[in-house]
C-alpha cells in the first residue's frame, strides 16, 4: 500500500507538467525511488488507465503507442487472465521477418495469416499476431509468475480494440505497431506497467 501510495504521489507530480516530461520525470523518480541500481537508459512504460505505452530511450519520449490490456482488470494470478503490474525485462522477442497477421501459438510461429479487424467486434479467439515480446517478471509477490503466464506484448486480430481493456493478460498493440516497434528493442529491456 506504501509503495501505490508513493508511486501516485510521484505520478501526480510528474504529470503536472507536459506528457513529454512528466513521463520522463515519472520514469527518473520511480526509478530512484524503486530500483535504485537498476538503469533505466531504455523502458517501456504501460499506463493502464491511459491505455498507452512510452517507448523511452535515454530520458528521450520516441514514441506513444495505444494499447490494450486485460479486460479482467489487472493481477498476477494465474489462470485470472488479468494484466500483471510492476517492473519486467523482455525475455524473449519472437516473430522475426513474419508476415503481418502471422499468427503465433505457444511462442511459435505458423502459417497461418489472422482476419484483423479494424470496428470494435470482440470475438472469441484472442490471437497473437506478427511479433510478440514474452516478459519476465522482476518483483516477487507482484508478477513474478508472467512468464510461465505468457505474458506478451504483442499484434492482435481485433485491432478496432485497441485503446480499450480487451486483452486475455497481454498487451495488445496493432500490427504495424509491434512490427515497428520490434526491430528497435532488445531483449532484457525494461517493462514498467503501473495501473495510473
Amino acid at each position: 500500500m506504501k509503495k501505490l501510495i508513493i508511486i501516485l504521489s510521484l505520478f501526480c507530480l510528474s504529470m503536472t507538467n507536459s506528457t513529454h516530461h512528466g513521463v520522463i520525470y515519472f520514469i527518473q523518480d520511480y526509478q530512484e525511488a524503486f530500483y535504485p541500481n537498476h538503469e533505466f537508459s531504455e523502458i517501456l512504460l504501460v499506463s493502464i488507465n491511459e491505455q498507452k505505452m512510452y517507448h523511452i530511450k535515454d530520458d528521450i519520449l520516441l514514441k506513444t503507442f495505444p494499447i490494450s490490456s486485460s479486460k479482467f482488470g489487472e493481477s498476477n494470478r494465474k489462470n485470472s487472465f488479468q494484466t500483471p503490474l510492476g517492473l519486467h525485462r523482455i525475455k524473449r522477442k519472437i516473430g522475426h521477418q513474419l508476415a503481418p497477421g502471422t499468427i503465433i501459438i505457444n511462442g511459435e510461429p505458423t502459417d497461418q495469416i489472422a482476419n484483423i479487424l479494424k470496428d470494435p467486434t470482440d470475438v472469441e479467439e484472442d490471437l497473437i499476431t506478427s511479433r510478440l515480446l514474452w516478459l519476465d517478471g522482476l518483483e516477487k509477490d507482484v508478477n513474478h509468475h508472467s512468464f510461465e503466464r505468457r505474458i506478451y506484448i504483442h499484434g492482435t486480430n481485433e485491432e478496432g480494440l485497441i485503446g480499450s481493456k480487451s486483452s486475455h493478460g497481454c498487451i495488445r498493440m496493432t500490427n504495424s505497431d509491434i512490427i515497428s516497434l520490434y526491430p528497435l528493442i532488445n531483449e532484457g529491456v525494461y517493462v514498467l506497467i503501473i495501473d495510473l
